[in-house]
């Protein structure tokens, strides 16, 4: 219990210093101005870091590779911190299967999860299914769960963001650094070696480069170091001296033109066109200078999840923010996913989701009253065979079993945005 108190308690610490900053925010005009601030300023601290951490997993415990069960005889063994072998029961995953709007499968400890705080997710290019979890990083190949955690040569079992580069390798960010797995060893990268150790988000840029934001701004690792353990290996960190709006570098973005986008948690976003950065907050038209999360879609738009502010779109040219008054869900978004058909989805912490109809302009949004199995989601990914699968504080992960085309037919809670 104590465990789930502590968990609890930094995640509302954590949500109430983006609160207070977004509190401390005037709010915008429906037709905000287009002016931007730029800022050209020092250049980013580049430091060679020297030969990051190196771990094979031929010398550490196999990872625990547990088989979803398909029927509640089956059972694994698991050990406890003092090395005890106990064998526990396990559940094949739960089905909700109603007359909701939504029929949602449910995994979570009962079906081999490390954990049931699942803070991130990713598809990889072999359809494996990645999930970030409190307990370790946990690989999903539609049959059973591999979990790996410090045992294995993670820095952290607390798994924070999940992205694979076109090397193939997958990159996880934690909260004592990052680390590359390329399937046989993970390489970590911390403070230690000049990279913050909190790393919310992590991006490839269209070079090939890789980006990780943090509370101590945003870091750069060159495309040709990336498959690099040497000491060759250097970070370029940019921060408020470089011109960076904020150190606290909460999400990442690429628009179509290649220009990255660096949402913060208290003084909006920047946009970095490789020279220089333009800042924009409220006084440009961004609904709110707390912004969780930052996406570009298909259509060119930049999208950005504020706390208190709602949504905003930049089209290039100007804001257009969306709040409850719109039909979104909460004003406090969290994250954001945009699925195969083009549709947007936006996630919040005890709200549900909504879901914007990109050929429609409707909100739709899911609760637990419409089959969502939790109001806290963390996270959204798509599976190779086009199933949403929802990352929740709590209560594990959640397929969505509808066909989203089905989804459409379904009464929003407000008429068109």
């Amino acid at each position: 219990m104590r465990k789930w108190q502590h968990i609890l308690l930094y995640e509302f610490g954590l949500l109430s210093i983006f609160v207070i900053f977004s509190c401390s925010q005037n709010k915008t005009a429906s037709s905000p101005a287009t002016e931007e601030k730029k800022n050209v300023l020092s250049p980013p601290d580049i430091v060679e870091v020297g030969s990051p951490v190196v771990v094979h997993l031929d010398s550490r415990p196999p990872p625990h590779i547990i088989h979803v069960p398909t029927d509640s005889s089956a059972s694994h063994i698991v050990k406890t911190d003092a090395g005890v072998a106990t064998r526990e029961r396990l559940s094949p995953p739960r089905t909700y299967s109603t007359n909701l709007v939504l029929a949602m499968e449910n995994y979570s400890t009962e079906n081999g999860l490390p954990h049931s705080v699942v803070r991130s997710s990713y598809c990889d290019h072999h359809g494996n299914l990645w999930f970030g979890t409190d307990g370790g990083l946990s690989r999903y190949d539609g049959k059973s769960f591999t979990n790996y955690t410090r045992d294995q040569g993670l820095p952290s079992n607390y798994i924070q963001c999940i992205k694979e580069d076109n090397l193939g390798n997958i990159w996880i960010g934690t909260d004592a650094g990052a680390s590359r797995f390329n399937g046989t060893t993970f390489i970590n990268f911390n403070v230690k070696k000049r990279l913050n150790n909190n790393i919310w988000s992590i991006l490839e840029d269209k070079k090939g480069n890789m980006w990780f934001a943090s509370n101590g701004g945003v870091s750069k690792l060159e495309s040709r170091m990336k498959n690099d353990v040497s000491d060759r290996i250097s970070f370029s960190t940019y921060t408020t001296d470089s011109g960076l709006a904020s150190n606290n570098i909460s999400g990442i973005a690429e628009d179509t033109n290649g220009n990255l986008w660096f949402s913060s948690g208290d003084k909006g976003v920047s946009r970095y066109d490789g020279k220089s950065f333009s800042n924009f907050t409220v006084e440009q038209g961004l609904s709110n200078n707390s912004v969780y999360g930052a996406l570009g879609d298909k259509s060119g738009n930049l999208w950005f999840a504020t706390l208190g502010g709602g949504l905003s779109r930049y089209d290039g040219k100007s804001f257009t923010n969306y709040t409850t008054k719109q039909g979104l869900i909460s004003d406090y978004p969290t994250g954001l996913f945009e699925d195969r058909n083009g549709d947007l989805w936006i996630e919040s912490r005890g709200m549900g989701v909504s879901r914007l109809d990109h050929s429609k302009g409707t909100f739709f949004n899911y609760t637990t009253a419409q089959g969502l199995i939790s109001n806290n989601i963390w996270g959204i990914v798509q599976d190779k065979n086009g199933s949403l699968w929802f990352s929740t504080f709590g209560s594990g992960i959640g397929r969505l079993m509808n066909n989203l085309a089905t989804l459409k037919i379904s009464i929003p809670d407000r008429g068109p945005v």
